[in-house]
């Protein structure tokens, strides 16, 4: 374990040379797709502090700095930390024995702006700009109670965001959080901000409405709308026309679904027509209910709380259904209602010195979406 931090300046070491990890990618494929050839160095990492953060879930690439001689062999590497202002380092001393340490490094961070147009999608429109995919569920997110930006965004529609990256000697390393976003929709402008720190922190709108208060309006990431509510439909296995009541979300079977905000179990379990059915009560007579589930969540039970976004089940194909979906109804005393429909909620909003506040961090981020905003409009006109 190494607990010594030493300033990455005091080694008086350049670092001139870049390899990129792809998601997935082993040292040892790295190395050889570089031409590098040094086995000891490749050994020493492997079991190394370097070795098993690159191991580790979670993050799609790393980039490791290195100083080589012409021979290809490596002097030295260091693995930079951003998310937490430091970086590890293996190199070579005198006696040509490796050494690890920690160093401190003077990361730049800086706030980038990134936009398009989508003509698909909102991944391939992300993908249209150089700009990775971990974006668009960053993205949804931001809106994700006003509206289901994944199914709303159409062709022609744009979306501007700013965002924080993080750079080591003019090298980005990778990108952190959304710090301001707009979607146009339809000729419809969402804006928002973030504000706060820690478990207060969320999006509010320029005026100061706290965007983060509401049903989310969809239950399953990466999902379409194969289906919406309707009085009169023809129903798909039996033919005959009777009532939807609910919204289909058409998505790959076993991918997650959300309880849309918070509740009590009022039933898990089968129910002809429904399979594998959840019902969320919400208090007021309000109550959502999930169905065609390949299974449920484990431990998930009658009377249990769940928190909005927790995961309950999983998308399927039971009961009555012709494919892969979740059936998602909205509930009013019992009366179904089509919750694409719902207003959302009326929201707090900041007042008085909190509003000043917010303002005051926000201003910087704000103006850029502004900015950026009125020089598409003088391109249109």
């Amino acid at each position: 374990m190494v607990t010594h931090y030493d300033l990455l300046d005091s080694m008086q070491e350049p670092f001139p040379d870049m390899l990129e990890l792809q998601a997935d990618e082993s040292l040892v494929n790295a190395f050889k797709r570089s031409g590098i050839q040094d086995a000891a160095m490749l050994e020493y990492l492997a079991t190394s502090n370097i070795g098993r953060a690159l191991s580790r879930p979670g993050k799609t690439s790393h980039v490791l700095f290195l100083n080589m001689d012409r021979n290809m062999e490596v002097h030295s590497v260091l693995l930079p930390q951003p998310e937490a202002n430091r970086g590890l380092v293996v190199q070579r001393d005198a006696d040509m024995h490796f050494v690890q340490r920690a160093v401190l490094i003077p990361f730049e961070h800086r706030t980038s702006l990134a936009n398009g147009v989508v003509q698909t999608n909102l991944f391939d429109a992300l993908d249209a700009e150089g700009l990775p995919d971990e974006f668009a569920p960053a993205l949804v997110e931001v809106f994700a109670k006003r509206l289901d930006a994944h199914n709303a965004l159409h062709k022609g529609d744009r979306f501007t965001f700013v965002y924080d990256a993080t750079y080591y000697n003019g090298t980005p390393l990778g990108n952190g959080k959304i710090q301001a976003a707009e979607l146009v929709v339809g000729g419809k402008h969402y804006i928002a901000a973030r504000y706060g720190v820690g478990d207060n922190e969320g999006f509010y709108t320029p005026a100061g409405e706290n965007l983060d208060r509401g049903m989310l309006r969809c239950p399953v990431e990466y999902s379409r709308i194969s289906s919406g509510f309707s009085n009169a439909r023809e129903h798909p296995l039996f033919g005959d026309i009777r009532q939807h009541t609910g919204v289909d979300f058409a998505a790959p079977e076993g991918s997650r679904v959300h309880a849309t905000d918070a509740g009590v179990v009022e039933f898990v379990g089968a129910q002809t027509g429904y399979g594998n059915f959840i019902i969320l009560s919400h208090g007021k007579g309000i109550s959502t209910a999930y169905g065609h589930l390949s299974d449920f969540a484990a431990g998930l039970k009658r009377g249990m709380r769940v928190q909005q976004n927790q995961v309950i089940g999983f998308v399927g194909q039971t009961g009555w259904a012709t494919g892969p979906h979740l059936h998602y109804e909205y509930r009013i005393n019992g009366q179904f209602i089509d919750p694409e429909t719902l207003p959302p909620p009326p929201a707090p909003m900041l007042k008085g010195r909190q509003y000043n506040a917010f303002r005051t961090q926000a201003n910087e981020v704000l103006a850029q979406l502004a900015h950026n905003q009125s020089r598409i409009g003088a391109l249109d006109d």
